[in-house]
């Protein structure tokens, strides 16, 4: 997986102007915490805590503001006007959220295709009127020593 796939609203029938595995600006380095307050129990809650409030913003219709409040890497790589367009494209023939539950979460030092940094990886199971089983996953990212989200799949 490549950079770009990290940072992309992803599914398949999602429309964009450069393609799907279209290559990103160059990068810098995920930033580094040198704090374990992240890695522990304390991390995972607000990784969910943060994800949950970001997630609220996308059900909403509220792609603008979701991505004000994203990681430098998911606006440096997709533009908001993009994201707007695209992300409303993919999540409003989904209908409302009816429901949604956290199956997994787990801490890494990196993801596929991504510099080292310290991530949060949580992988939700969801319901909405119109489908009734989504896989949902978000991904955050340390940067400077806050959780901000850098990716966003859905399946």
């Amino acid at each position: 997986m490549i950079l770009s796939a990290l940072i992309l609203l992803t599914l398949a029938s999602a429309p964009t102007d450069a393609g799907p595995s279209a290559p990103l600006p160059a990068q810098a380095a995920a930033p580094k915490s040198a704090s374990s307050q992240l890695r522990g129990d304390q991390g995972r809650k607000s990784a969910i805590k943060i994800a949950d409030s970001w997630l609220k913003l996308v059900d909403s219709d509220q792609f603008g503001a979701a991505w004000e409040q994203s990681a430098t890497w998911f606006k440096t790589g997709l533009r908001k006007d993009l994201w707007e367009r695209n992300g409303a494209s993919v999540r409003r023939p989904l209908g409302k959220l009816v429901k949604r539950e956290l199956t997994a979460s787990r801490v890494a030092d990196s993801v596929p295709g991504s510099p080292q940094g310290t991530y949060w990886v949580l992988s939700y199971q969801s319901k909405f009127e119109k489908k009734s089983s989504v896989a949902e996953e978000v991904t955050l990212v340390d940067e400077k020593g806050k959780l901000r989200v850098v990716g966003y799949f859905i399946r």
